[in-house]
């Protein structure tokens, strides 16, 4: 084939340069190429550039040694390759895929240059090349292989909804399990090679996903590549975060001379420019694979080499005929990936006509090339490298673009055979970028664009609440804060939005921040008169005080609560209705009142229910269970409750080791110590399944449970590693909890002076009204006392730990106290009174259904008072 042809075809298939050729009706020998085959379906993988491979071989063969060492270890590795851009990381990356092709199989995911908010567009596109399709039964064809066990099922459903083939949400947790479990699947048949390109665009919650497949994946051969630039690194400076030592960083410099002008040489211009001219492309490109092939073009041309990689695009874009360069700015307006329908709808009719006559023109260019359509009965392209599509964008006048923008997003709208999620994310992009297109032109005329505002807050609104119900808070806050960006402020929108947001920045920590977006929210709802977005901006800053300022929010709440749950109630918001609930709910908590924070929790789950809230049922339906431990419902029912709340969250991984972390704690008090062990450990493999940090940093219920075994070796073990863990977090709350209860482990194991820095370290840590841990403490230091010969103190500190306990429902916690009480009293030479204390907690204990500590108690009693 001749040199025009040789462009098209470097895309498609393998080609080897030839001698030139003397053809009939040529005055001059012609360059030609053989083309050596043609592969049957392109290769999964970035996609071939058109530069010859040239000067990587060092870092080629880094990548070559760590497939080996995932094939022949069985363990998974993590390489992240970076570079500016168009130094050749595709190019690298893609040169690796070619030499594992019959020995793996591969995929590759993109991160969105516009991606802010849209997580899991990567994992959508490598699961439908996995899969073969973008369906959830395609996706459990590939996992199963037949098999119909209930772990495939919940893997292929969970997965579908991470990458939207199947409606419904799915938490971050969920989302990484999921996607872990594919790959291991996947690998288990034979290496497996994953490539996610641009992750210095990726949102936090695809580097935690990416970080977790590779740290927690069990002995497979996999090798996740991610193809980043040097600015990854200043947003997160700790990146690969858990990978730890197996993790591979690959950096690509410049070509050396050498390299540079061997590439040059092999570059289809290469024997069009003379040697001055050759020089002057070689020293303008420097070393940057990219911009020596542009230049090189360029210099073909026009003659002449711009001083910049961007002058040099924008003089070969200026050069094209009218109908191509309308065809590429249309193309540049829907991203890098775009597709001829689209530019159908998009160019103007004079062009339409030239589409494709256009698009061959272009790919000839090397401008553009194929890519796989993310609609059905597409066909799609792609620019060639992200800044051609930049540096084409950057000259459409923003007038045009508005006009594209808003274009793309109606023709998006009225697409129904999307094959990819984030559906909502990329169509509000578009009429994001519309709005601003516009008010940059026109700052004054925010009221006439109204409409196009609302369409595109409806859309990111909708994206930020999926990015919330699947616990992505900072895909949530990114999403719902550009829908309330661009919106007026009396929108009434507005008012559905912002507590949303609020709700988001809260769950973040971010608490300044939700504080002047709800006290925003409560304030237009009240100017605008709607009662319904006042309510719920309420009770969003409601739940933020609480956090802030514990007293002061448990008292507004109960101020407001009769009047919120009127409006709600009145309009039938279920909604509101549920969130109110799981508010007042808290704060029974808070008070210590279990079973009033029960009934609250009932009505939270039946409204949540109702709504359609899964992240606010299941939250309701794992504070049901906790409290079936800590407060007065007995052990009998306390164990059946949550068996009933396992049967109901199904598969709800995270909420289910919850619930199995507190049905273990509730079969030690019935003294069945094998089976709450076994529990412990079903839960901890949940949890690290799912690379939940928090939960899995300290388990006092795990503590329990070897505690009731007579194991106080592995309680303190258990312990301290938590304990630890926390302080390293800067966690307060568990922080205090776990040191009251490692004070308790070692007075019992007689290691005093331990046992009193804890119970100080816990007074310290703990809340005034954080009950539990102030009870803790006052009991575990009163022993401490009274073994030291301070009784008085030591009778002063465990009445009042029995007069806190007093004022809760916590049977257990308010019996431990009085026995802790009566061990002083006791010491102190006070048997009667030891023995009424110790009576009362055995009454207590009955009540609970606590055996566990009815025989401890009952065995102080006989061993130290007399009948």
């Amino acid at each position: 084939v001749g040199r025009d042809t040789a462009r098209q075809l470097d895309q498609l298939g393998e080609l080897e340069r030839v001698d030139q050729l003397t053809l009939k009706g040529k005055s001059l020998p012609v360059e030609a190429w053989r083309l050596r085959s043609v592969p049957s379906e392109r290769a999964a993988g970035p996609a071939r550039p058109s530069p010859p491979f040239v000067g990587r071989e060092r870092e080629l063969g880094r990548l070559r040694e760590a497939f080996d060492e995932v094939v022949t270890g069985r363990q998974p590795r993590l390489v992240t390759v970076v570079g500016p851009a168009g130094i050749g990381k595709s190019r690298l990356v893609g040169a690796l895929l070619e030499h594992v092709r019959g020995q793996a199989t591969t995929a590759v995911g993109r991160c969105l240059p516009y991606g802010n908010g849209i997580t899991y567009w990567p994992v959508a596109e490598i699961a439908r090349t996995l899969a073969g399709a973008p369906t959830q039964q395609a996706v459990a064809r590939l996992i199963d292989r037949g098999s119909t066990d209930e772990e495939s099922k919940l893997i292929a459903a969970r997965l579908a909804r991470a990458a939207g083939f199947a409606r419904g949400t799915v938490s971050v947790e969920e989302a990484q399990w999921a996607v872990r479990k594919l790959m291991e699947r996947v690998a288990r048949g034979g290496p497996l090679v994953i490539a996610f390109e641009d992750i210095h665009w990726a949102e936090q919650s695809l580097l935690e996903l990416i970080d977790h497949v590779a740290s927690v994946s069990g002995p497979v051969p996999l090798l996740l590549i991610c193809l980043a630039r040097p600015e990854l690194f200043e947003a997160h400076a700790d990146w690969p975060i858990a990978a730890g030592a197996d993790a591979i960083k690959v950096d690509l410099e410049p070509l050396s001379q050498g390299d540079a002008s061997e590439l040059f040489a092999r570059l289809p211009e290469g024997s069009e420019l003379t040697s001055d001219e050759r020089d002057r492309v070689l020293a303008a490109a420097e070393g940057n694979p990219f911009f020596l092939q542009q230049m090189a073009a360029v210099q073909v041309e026009a003659d002449a080499i711009p001083p910049t990689i961007q002058a040099v695009l924008t003089s070969r874009i200026d050069r094209l005929p009218e109908s191509e360069r309308a065809v590429l700015a249309a193309a540049a307006v829907e991203g890098r990936v775009f597709h001829r329908g689209a530019l159908e709808e998009l160019i103007d009719a004079p062009h339409r006509s030239n589409l494709d006559s256009s698009l061959a023109a272009l790919a000839e260019r090397r401008l553009i090339g194929p890519a796989r359509a993310e609609f059905t009965n597409e066909a799609a392209y792609r620019f060639d490298h992200i800044l051609i599509r930049d540096a084409t964008y950057s000259l459409v006048p923003k007038r045009v673009r508005a006009d594209l923008h808003e274009r793309h997003a109606t023709w998006l709208e009225h697409r129904s055979d999307y094959e990819l999620g984030e559906h909502e994310e990329v169509t509000g992009y578009h009429l994001e970028q519309a709005l601003r297109c516009r008010l940059d032109l026109e700052p004054a005329a925010r009221e006439r664009h109204r409409d196009l505002a609302a369409r595109g807050a409806d859309h990111l609104g909708a994206a930020g609440r999926v990015a919330l119900a699947r616990d992505d808070m900072p895909a949530a806050v990114n999403l719902l804060g550009r829908a309330t960006a661009i919106l007026p402020d009396d929108e009434p929108i507005r008012g559905t939005l912002l507590p949303e947001l609020g709700s988001a920045l809260t769950e973040m920590g971010r608490l300044a921040e939700a504080e002047r977006v709800l006290e925003g929210a409560v304030q237009e709802a009240g100017r605008r008169e709607d009662d319904v977005a006042h309510a719920h901006a309420t009770v969003g800053r409601l739940f933020l005080r609480l956090q802030v300022n514990t007293q002061l929010g448990t008292r507004e709440v109960r101020e407001r609560f009769e009047p919120l749950l009127a409006t709600f109630t009145g309009s039938g918001d279920d909604l509101g209705l549920d969130r109110l609930w799981r508010l007042r709910a808290l704060v029974h908590w808070i008070e210590a009142q279990s079973a009033e924070a029960d009934a609250a929790w009932e009505q939270a789950v039946e409204h949540a229910r109702r709504a359609g809230d899964e992240r606010g049922w299941s939250d309701a339906l794992s504070w049901l269970a906790s409290s079936a431990f800590t407060g007065p419902l007995h052990v009998d029912d306390a164990v059946a409750r949550c068996q009933s709340i396992r049967t109901q969250l199904g598969g709800h991984r995270r909420a289910q080791a919850l619930v199995l972390d507190h049905l273990a704690a509730i079969r030690a008090m019935r003294c069945e110590i094998d089976d709450a062990r076994r529990l412990i450990a079903d839960s901890r493999a949940i949890m690290g399944e799912l690379g939940i940090s928090m939960h899995t940093a300290v388990s006092h219920d795990e503590a329990f449970v070897e505690l009731a075994a007579g194991d106080a070796d592995r309680a303190e073990s258990v312990l301290r590693a938590g304990y630890e863990r926390l302080a390293e977090m800067g966690e307060k709350a568990l922080l205090a909890d776990t040191a009251a209860m490692l004070a308790q482990v070692l007075y019992e194991r007689g290691r005093l002076e331990e046992a009193w820095r804890f119970t100080r370290e816990a007074e310290e840590a703990a809340a005034d009204d954080d009950l539990s841990v102030q009870i803790a403490w006052r009991a575990g230091r009163a022993r401490l006392l009274s073994r030291r010969g301070d009784v008085a103190r030591a009778k002063r500190l465990s009445a009042e730990a029995v007069e806190l306990a007093g004022r809760t429902d916590w049977l257990t916690d308010h019996a431990d106290a009085l026995i802790s009480h009566a061990e002083v009293l006791l010491a102190a030479g006070e048997a009667e009174d030891a023995a009424r204390a110790i009576q009362k907690a055995i009454a207590l204990y009955d009540r609970k259904g606590n055996r566990l500590g009815m025989r401890r108690a009952q065995s102080l009693l006989a061993a130290h008072v007399p009948a």
